[in-house]
């Protein structure tokens, strides 16, 4: 009877983990990534801009909030380069943006004020905030962010920091 109370006890602790692993793998799978990138302004330019771009991993559309106007230690994030999404984006307190299932978006990263007065070892970062569309569960805004030192963004776009 011994052994058989030791197989319960090892099967209830089994079976907790792999729940816990399930319901982990299955959150994690479908939270939407961040990152900073760099590409061409154009096809064939030679200019490179930063982007911060944003993977929806989950099949649901979800909803991007970010900031606007201008931040001392942000970069100011817009959707596009087109002037009216430009100037949206230093106007508007709140911008939001819809992103469908499995897709992505580069948000253009523009250079927060006193840029040139930064020391060269200071972090910026580029923040927004996003929920699903459809939410199942009333929970907060959940928050995708990246970081990068200013040197390092120099280097990034092809500039050298003065």
């Amino acid at each position: 009877m011994d052994i058989f109370e030791w197989f319960k006890g090892f099967g209830a602790i089994f079976g907790t983990l792999t729940g816990i692993i399930f319901f982990w793998e299955k959150f994690s799978k479908e939270k939407p990534v961040s990152y900073i990138i760099r590409k061409p302004l154009s096809r064939g330019s030679m200019n490179t801009s930063a982007y911060f771009r944003i993977e929806n991993r989950s099949q649901r559309p979800i909803v991007l909030s970010w900031k606007g106007g201008t931040e001392k230690d942000s970069f100011r994030l817009s959707a596009g380069h087109e002037r009216k999404q430009m100037i949206t984006s230093i106007v508007k307190d709140q911008v939001e943006h819809i992103l469908e299932g499995s897709e992505k978006i580069d948000l253009v990263m523009s250079e927060p004020t006193h840029f040139s007065e930064m020391p060269s070892n200071r972090k910026i970062q580029a923040q927004v905030e996003w929920r699903y569309l459809q939410s199942k569960f009333s929970i907060l805004p959940c928050k995708l962010s990246a970081c990068i030192s200013k040197k390092n963004y120099l280097q990034l776009i092809g500039e050298e920091d003065e």
